[in-house]
């Protein structure tokens, strides 16, 4: 008797200790799975980046070798290991950085997109102005009055564009105008390039007759687990023999 009673009290015991080691492996198992999943989309990040990155190299070291670099815009697409890279290429050579091109320029291309003159003027004296570390404003008069005018909480920044965006707070700057300029316009982030013979300017210069910058976009793409896309412009210069220096990094983003 006693002996049964004692199994019938163990028993509910060991039943409960069974279902909590089930659970328990059932936790262990769910958890490995998770982790095997967050492990497969590291991978998955890490070749779809190496892959996006190793074909603008490519482009890059065939650009150095064509004589007629591309002029209009060109897109190929490249298989590198498990992953599918489209690359295209874009000719910026015509566009204008606003952190070098004068006063002149800027108005003219303005006017040339068909902004009024005297808005042409004021416009491209605000961009003058915003990258100049001057109290005096192009236009006459303080730089500060103009945006108190206008009622704006900010000033010019007295220093260069971060981006092309940075133009839209300009007092006169409105979206139809900034629409028509901005195909017109860049400018450089320097950032860190992936090779000694690539690195990257920290001042970009005015491309001239013997110059082609061009931007190369690549988007790699892993099955349907994983999209990486790697931006980099670069300028070619042609010198005597019409040999190529190594294709030089203005931004790798």
């Amino acid at each position: 008797m006693t002996e049964t009673r004692s199994l019938g009290f163990v028993l509910p015991l060991v039943m409960i200790w069974v279902a909590m080691l089930a659970l328990l492996a059932a936790e262990l198992t769910s958890t490995a799975r998770v982790q095997l999943r967050l492990a497969a989309a590291m991978r998955d990040a890490a070749i779809s980046e190496a892959a996006a990155d190793g074909a603008i190299r490519h482009m890059m070291y065939g650009l150095r070798y064509v004589r007629r670099p591309p002029t209009r815009d060109a897109v190929a697409t490249l298989r590198i290991g498990e992953a599918v890279v489209t690359v295209a290429i874009e000719d910026e050579s015509e566009k204008i950085n606003p952190n070098l091109a004068d006063f002149g320029r800027l108005r003219d291309l303005m006017v040339q997109l068909g902004i009024a003159p005297h808005l042409a003027r004021l416009l491209a004296g605000e961009i003058v102005d915003w990258r100049t570390r001057n109290p005096e404003s192009v236009l006459g008069g303080h730089k500060l009055a103009r945006y108190q005018a206008g009622g704006l909480p900010y000033r010019t920044a007295d220093r260069a564009f971060n981006s092309v965006t940075e133009l839209r707070q300009m007092p006169e700057m409105t979206r139809e105008i900034f629409a028509l300029l901005r195909p017109f316009l860049f400018v450089y982030h320097t950032g860190p390039a992936p090779a000694a013979d690539m690195t990257a300017s920290a001042a970009t210069p005015a491309p001239d007759h013997q110059s082609q910058v061009l931007r190369i976009t690549a988007v790699a793409v892993v099955g349907d687990r994983a999209r990486f896309v790697r931006s980099a412009v670069v300028r070619l210069r042609v010198t005597a023999g019409d040999n190529r220096d190594p294709p030089r990094v203005l931004t790798w983003e």
